[in-house]
């Protein structure tokens, strides 16, 4: 007999069980793993299901519980009788702050947490086991038919138009807290928005330069003639179609994180190496224990970026491509599988069967 696992997610268009369905998944970075993950568990005798369909069709069945984060939901649902099994952050902490705030008390609801290295250090409970989240990815290698060389352009970006913290004011409660622990907790302080727009005003003064991305032509149109809506409307090239595409048709990428944290490397590296394009890297402060070196160029070496242009326009086309080779052996390693959603189905069917095994749930 198969056991129960329900899935809480507090994203709208995950549920109704949507996020299993490949269709839905594919449009949201780092959401297939799921579909693989109810694959693997089903193999395996666990029929995942999302909370909303746990307490619309099946309230009262004794299961577990896989939480995106934490939340009131999953209060609830463990009030209900659901076993935690895994708490699982894929979020960083400029977005999920009140989580991120919150870790050491959310973090004991579970025997295992999937978060980004940093939080290692606000998971206290003796009782809680903590794994490393790697960002998760479905390809293994870089896509066939990127131009050669020679033909591409020099260099580009393709990321949205989101600041962590809007400037907004304070309306209510829930604004005065965010304020609140955006100013008092210092993991609140490593937002890279501000770089990244300090590096397409550097940028956006060659005519190589392009920038893709949802907001920033809103953002061109809004900036009253100051000197970040001069630079955007110069390299905004619109929105694409086909992130990978796009990339590839660049000898590099721009790619910044969200935030500056440890272990918070997401696929925004992943699909330049997919793409067979040479990231310059913004982000995580121990990429390299996470990539290797050699396989993108590290933007924070740099002082300043008419430095970081005049390396990327002196590498030679052989350096280039042995770079590239790089790339390709890593996607081929094992040091990569960790990140593969294979990887991820597996760890977590293990854990779903060590915490039923415990809760005795097997054979119900």
């Amino acid at each position: 007999m198969t056991v129960l696992v329900a899935f809480d997610t507090g994203i709208r268009e995950f549920h109704g069980n949507r996020i299993f369905d490949p269709a839905v998944a594919a449009k949201y970075p780092g959401a297939m793993p799921a579909v693989r993950l109810h694959r693997g568990a089903e193999r395996e005798g666990f029929s995942l299901i999302t909370s909303d369909v746990y307490l619309r069709e099946r309230k009262g069945e004794r299961g577990l519980l896989l939480s995106d984060m934490h939340s009131r939901t999953a209060e609830r649902l463990i009030r209900l009788g659901l076993v935690p099994a895994a708490s699982v952050c894929a979020e960083s902490p400029i977005v999920a702050y009140d989580f991120y705030h919150n870790l050491e008390k959310y973090s004991r609801n579970y025997p295992h947490v999937f978060y980004f290295r940093g939080m290692r250090e606000r998971v206290t409970s003796p009782a809680t086991q903590f794994h490393v989240h790697y960002f998760t990815q479905s390809r293994k290698e870089i896509m066939p038919g990127a131009p050669p060389w020679r033909e591409r352009d020099f260099l580009v970006m393709v990321a949205s138009n989101k600041r962590a913290f809007p400037r907004r004011k304070v309306h209510n409660l829930k604004d005065l807290r965010r304020e609140w622990i955006r100013r008092r907790d210092p993991w609140m302080a490593s937002d890279l928005y501000e770089e990244r727009l300090r590096a397409i005003a550097h940028f956006s003064r060659y005519p190589d330069f392009h920038l893709y991305g949802f907001g920033w032509n809103e953002e061109a149109d809004s900036g009253g003639g100051g000197e970040i809506s001069r630079s955007l409307k110069r390299s905004c090239r619109g929105t694409t179609p086909d992130k990978l595409a796009t990339v590839a048709g660049h000898k590099f990428s721009l790619c910044f994180e969200n935030t500056r944290f440890p272990g918070y490397v997401t696929e925004k590296i992943f699909d330049c190496f997919f793409a067979g394009t040479i990231p310059v890297y913004l982000g995580a402060p121990d990429i390299e224990e996470f990539v290797p070196a050699g396989t993108f160029v590290d933007s924070s070496r740099f002082s300043a970026y008419d430095d970081l242009n005049e390396y990327l326009r002196g590498m030679s086309e052989g350096d280039a491509h042995r770079m590239i080779d790089r790339i390709r052996a890593f996607l081929g390693s094992p040091d990569f599988e960790k990140f593969h959603e294979e990887s991820y189905a597996r760890s977590m069917v293990d854990v779903f069967r060590s915490v039923a095994k415990a809760a005795g749930l097997h054979g119900l």
